[in-house]
């Protein structure tokens, strides 16, 4: 990540504790980056989260999509969640990222769920069993 940051020079520190990794940038600013590659529940880790600023890692499964919807008016209450689903096997895009704050307030509620899906589809769905096979 700091290569990737290497002329911007915004990141100060990077630290890994556990699931989460903690990136300090030189303006203060620290966002917390859960590593989750499976989630069924978003709700259950967004408990206590409220002013953080964070983001959350998965793998783009459908049981992780079908948590994003139930979990959805929970996960627009927090304003700097990002949200980032990917496979890096996948013959399509490699992830899909949303901010469901940002989302929520442009888009309407007769199509969010069309729209989210969409997205989801632009990578390909992937499964434990699919993953266990590829890195062993």
């Amino acid at each position: 990540m700091k290569n990737r940051d290497i002329a911007f020079r915004k990141i100060k520190d990077i630290k890994s504790e556990g699931d989460k990794v903690i990136i300090t940038e030189n303006s203060g600013l620290v966002t917390v980056y859960y590593i989750i590659p499976f989630i069924e529940d978003f709700s259950t880790i967004i408990k206590g989260l409220e002013g953080a600023s964070l983001g959350i890692v998965t793998f783009n499964t459908p049981e992780a999509f079908d948590s994003l919807l139930k979990s959805w008016d929970g996960l627009v209450k927090l304003p700097s969640l990002v949200i980032y689903f990917f496979n890096p096997f996948s013959q399509q895009e490699k992830k899909w990222i949303i901010r469901p704050r940002t989302h929520h307030m442009i888009s309407d509620e007769e199509s969010l769920k069309e729209g989210l899906k969409s997205l989801y589809l632009t990578v390909d769905p992937v499964n434990k069993k699919e993953i266990g096979k590829i890195i062993g």
